[in-house]
């Protein structure tokens, strides 16, 4: 199973097993909601979930013919990699539900609690919530209703986003396709956090006008 999974990283910005193949879902009972508007931009509340999806060819030969349970096995191996450490599940924020949707950055579910050591992902991760609840202002019950949840601001025209876990695994490859997509995952954690605060300033100073824009090295101005 793990030469299966490193032949189908995509060399984009997750370098994960695509989501169609094998993912974390969102919680079913706790799908994307918005939670409130302000001005040009809406704020979205998610939970990560904790079951696991899988599809396509590659996992036949990973399941077995049991009629009671023919997927037991399939599990039981990707439950094994994940205990040994060489396959992880990282949270993604993507733009839509369909598995074709873009990933937009990768978030931490646990940022809401201490942590000594901070890192992008996490810093990331609560300046979403920040730029939300500047947003919100004196309505703090609006982020009461989402406690726990990750938080994000998108423009209001947005389709609801989703939260999925990413399959990538613990030992990357030092190539070329490697190094090109840490280099966008970087691009994309700097220019949503910029965004986020760019936001957030705006909302502190009364401009719920303005949508969130997120300006990526290729398409600054």
């Amino acid at each position: 199973m793990l030469v299966d999974l490193y032949a189908m990283i995509e060399l984009d910005a997750t370098f994960g097993v695509p989501i169609a193949n094998l993912r974390q879902n969102p919680a079913e009972e706790h799908p994307a909601r918005k939670i409130f508007e302000a001005g040009a931009n809406a704020v979205w509340a998610m939970e990560y979930g904790g079951q696991q999806g899988a599809a396509g060819d590659w996992t036949r030969i990973h399941r077995t013919s049991d009629e009671g349970d023919p997927w037991a096995l399939f599990w039981e191996r990707v439950a094994t990699l994940t205990k040994i450490g060489a396959l992880i599940f990282e949270p993604w924020i993507y733009d839509g539900e369909p598995f074709d949707a873009e990933p937009l950055f990768p978030v931490d579910p646990a940022a809401h609690y201490p942590i000594q050591n901070v890192d992008k992902i996490t810093a990331l991760t609560r300046s979403a919530y920040a730029a939300a609840a500047e947003l919100a202002g004196e309505r703090t019950y609006l982020l009461d209703r989402a406690e726990g949840d990750i938080l994000v601001p998108l423009p209001t025209h947005h389709r609801p986003p989703e939260v999925r876990g990413v399959a990538k695994l613990r030992i990357e490859a030092d190539t070329p396709g490697r190094r090109r997509a840490y280099a966008q995952r970087m691009e994309r954690i700097d220019a949503y956090s910029e965004a986020f605060a760019i936001l957030k300033l705006d909302a502190e100073n009364g401009r719920f006008d303005k949508p969130l824009r997120v300006f990526r090295p290729a398409s600054r101005p």
